[in-house]
């Protein structure tokens, strides 16, 4: 279903089509994919404007690459295929004008789990493409290896990653220790920076989100002990450059956050231990300062969700029976 509610991408047995329910008309689609069962749209997006559709193209159970198609003609603008690997995890700018994704070059078998062939776990290279102009981007970390989605920043100029160091042992299998990065756009093109240090044995996982104003940016990380939030900020500096500030971790806060403005956030906690374990909200600030909480031992709390004009937080609520401890 498009964002506004106006199309809908039909996959059929043989291939998709574009179906318009302003007019009733459905328009075939030859060159998108169609595929069964659980592989159907697997990987498409509609733009934020409706005026695109992504869809992914894959070669057995492997993302080979991505395509996109004018939602009124039905026209393929636009496909990405590496010769030789994989792109996937492609993820639309805010404004719809451009597109991040994943690259993962050579045999994907080298990397890839059987399990998880569906969704190669690696990339060597971040994509960016330009709708407007058709060109890609290509911007690479030296010796590490991009994990998890791409994530855009408010005003489509930034896109944060993790990338880190590959390990293999017979203990632990394949693992990535990483590191969280921010690909910024100038005036010399996308370059990408690690705004967390490197620690042995530490993983900074996928970047949560970006606050409003896209003036901080969120992320989980975890090592021998219960995974942490934490927070990277940034300041103006020369040439439009962005200076990032050393993280602030803010606790055991689980990854599901909701900002308030550029300096507040609301994060849940679990305390391990209880039975059942007792579940807390906070208030916290970007500088790690506690400005409240909203707490119960009889409480679970799950689904945070901000009111359109940011007066409101939602979330479900269960109740817990003393006589369940």
């Amino acid at each position: 279903m498009s964002p506004d509610r106006t199309r809908a991408i039909i996959y059929g047995p043989q291939q998709a089509g574009l179906l318009d329910f302003r007019t009733g008309v459905t328009r075939e689609l030859p060159k998108v994919p169609s595929y069964e069962f659980p592989f159907t749209g697997l990987g498409g997006k509609w733009s934020p404007d409706a005026s695109h559709y992504l869809y992914q193209k894959l070669h057995g159970q492997l993302m080979t690459g991505f395509g996109i198609v004018r939602a009124d003609t039905g026209e393929v603008v636009k496909e990405v295929s590496p010769k030789d690997g994989c792109a996937f995890l492609a993820e639309w700018s805010p404004d719809g004008k451009q597109v991040a994704f994943l690259v993962l070059e050579g045999k994907a078998d080298d990397y890839v789990q059987p399990e998880e062939e569906l969704s190669p776990s690696v990339g060597h290279k971040l994509g960016i493409l330009d709708l407007g102009t058709g060109q890609v981007t290509y911007v690479a970390v030296p010796r590490k290896l991009i994990t998890g989605r791409p994530v855009w920043s408010p005003g489509g100029d930034a896109v944060a990653f993790a990338a880190g160091v590959l390990e293999d042992s017979k203990e632990a299998g394949l693992r990535v220790y990483t590191q969280v990065y921010v690909a910024s756009r100038s005036d010399r093109g996308w370059t990408a920076i690690a705004v967390t240090g490197e620690t042995p044995g530490r993983v900074a996982r996928n970047p949560c989100s970006w606050s409003p104003g896209g003036r901080a940016l969120a992320f989980t990380a975890s090592g021998d002990g219960e995974p942490e939030l934490g927070v990277v900020r940034w300041e103006e500096g020369s040439e439009g450059r962005r200076n990032f500030l050393a993280p602030v971790m803010l606790g055991n806060v689980d990854s599901r956050v909701v900002w308030l403005d550029d300096r507040t956030l609301v994060g849940e906690v679990t305390h391990a231990g209880a039975a059942p374990p007792a579940k807390e909200i906070r208030v916290l600030t970007v500088e790690g300062d506690h400005l409240g909480t909203l707490e119960g031992s009889l409480l679970w709390f799950a689904d945070l969700v901000l009111s359109l004009g940011g007066q409101y937080l939602a979330c479900s609520v269960q109740l817990v029976s003393p006589s369940s401890r």
